[in-house]
């Protein structure tokens, strides 16, 4: 239990309105667990809001005075009643304070090739909490740390929100600020060392060997390392240094951070909703070019929500529209959600069967895939076209209601599968590819009494100028 002298201070600095930070999440936590305290919070309270009123109403001590000429039983309830009431409106304000103090206002928004963790687990919420560490394995994250400060962070990185005010501790990979003049104040730990913005434009990139640099695009920056003065940086400059080393300015690098997001667009979308019966052969997807059919065992068709390959083998093309034209590292990330196909009866007897979904290039070549076959229960795995390699079984059928995520990274030679509608769902299963260019179409693919459906197919494309 925690002494008076402890507390009391404290106490009398949150009733002034002078209690600091730290001291008010310290005062909390004492309160939250020591009833004496807490007895000792409304009884200070209690006689600031009485001295307050006497001040105010000066006929207040003479309406007291009477009140203490009534019986004592009387005089008693009166003041159960007064200390009662006086409790429930002080833990009312003081769970608004507390409430205020947990309220979560760092904010994150990702890329549709991102990949991130909160605490080791794939993220749910757009809120970053104070205490969690965050882990951006893929694509760029853009937090809002207040309403006049951003950060993007590129992936990969490890950062932990020291609290709500957005004071961050960096402890590997690159991250560019961009803030306002008058935005509020806070620092990012690195490397042994505090940065403090002063309405700016800054990066800073922190490696696993303890090294660190700052660089300054506009405005200024301090820098506070033990046993050194602390450090200002304007415009132009930055500084670098090793844990434990000494300081060293240079020029700032303009082109070391990335300053915007990727530009993102939809290259290919259809959900199938033309009248059931639609010949598939030459329709127009929501969003691309007309599908192609190659092969196929009788007329395929489409509609009423659905695509179903059942009824024979298919070979068909969705040809993406034409990505924007630009430079630089483009990622592609194909969503599709599958639904049972009308055909089942056969699934356990027919073990020859194989579902395919496969980017291709230009050339109609194939790049990587997803890959069921019927021995292995018509689950899912990932497979290098290129190279010939496989990953694991994912624990997911292809005959079953999912939705899947297909990221295509040919600059980071890696390929990805997530459970959900983008990146950011759990992985499933992951490989190296060998593959360096980019799709242009993506193939479905079944034969052999293999058959699935899908509900629908989106594809992104991602540039990183």
């Amino acid at each position: 239990m925690s002494r008076p002298s402890e507390t009391v201070p404290l106490i009398h600095e949150l009733v002034d309105g002078t209690i600091g930070k730290e001291d008010f999440a310290r005062l909390q936590e004492i309160l939250l667990r020591d009833p004496a305290a807490r007895k000792d919070y409304y009884a200070l309270l209690c006689t600031d809001q009485m001295l307050v009123d006497t001040y105010e109403m000066p006929e207040h001590l003479a309406a007291h005075a009477k009140v203490v000429t009534v019986p004592t039983v009387k005089r008693r309830k009166i003041g159960k009643l007064l200390l009662a009431l006086a409790a429930v409106l002080v833990a009312g304000f003081f769970t608004a304070f507390v409430i205020h103090s947990n309220t979560p206002r760092v904010t994150m928004t990702a890329t549709a090739d991102s990949h991130f963790l909160i605490d080791g687990k794939e993220a749910t919420s757009k809120f970053w909490k104070k205490g969690e560490v965050l882990e951006v394995h893929d694509g760029v994250l853009l937090v809002r740390l207040n309403p006049s400060a951003e950060a993007s962070i590129d992936g990969s990185a490890s950062l932990r929100l020291l609290n709500n005010d957005g004071d961050l501790e960096l402890r590997r990979g690159r991250i560019f600020f961009h803030t306002a003049a008058d935005s509020p104040g806070f620092e990012v730990k690195v490397a042994g060392a505090t940065v403090r913005h002063v309405g700016t434009d800054f990066g800073i990139r922190a490696l696993d060997d303890g090294s660190c640099d700052v660089h300054v695009l506009g405005g200024s920056v301090e820098i506070t390392r033990p046993g050194e003065d602390k450090l200002v940086l304007s415009t132009g400059e930055s500084a670098s240094w090793r844990d434990g080393g000494p300081t060293r300015r240079a020029a700032a690098e303009r082109t070391a951070f990335r300053q915007l997001p990727p530009v993102e667009q939809v290259i290919f979308d259809d959900d199938f909703s033309e009248p059931a019966g639609t010949v598939l052969a030459g329709k127009q997807p929501d969003i691309g070019k007309p599908w192609k059919v190659v092969e196929q065992q009788g007329i395929m068709t489409t509609g009423d929500g659905q695509l179903d390959t059942s009824g024979g083998f298919r070979h068909l093309g969705a040809i993406f529209a034409d990505p924007p034209a630009g430079e630089g590292r483009e990622v592609l990330v194909a969503t599709f959600t599958t639904t049972p196909p009308a055909v089942m009866g056969d699934k356990k007897t027919r073990r020859s069967g194989i579902e395919r979904i496969t980017l291709i290039d230009a050339n109609g070549k194939r790049l990587c895939s997803v890959v069921a076959l019927a021995r292995e229960n018509h689950c899912w795995r990932l497979r290098d076209d290129i190279a010939g390699r496989e990953s694991s079984l994912t624990r997911l059928s292809a005959l079953e209601t999912h939705d899947l995520t297909l990221r295509y990274d040919p600059s980071a030679g890696r390929i990805t599968l997530h459970a959900g509608t983008n990146a950011q769902g759990e992985t499933l299963a992951e490989l190296d590819t060998e593959a360096k260019v980019m799709p242009t179409s993506l193939e479905l693919w079944n034969d052999y009494g293999g058959d699935f459906a899908l509900s629908r197919l989106t594809v992104r494309h991602v540039r990183y100028p």
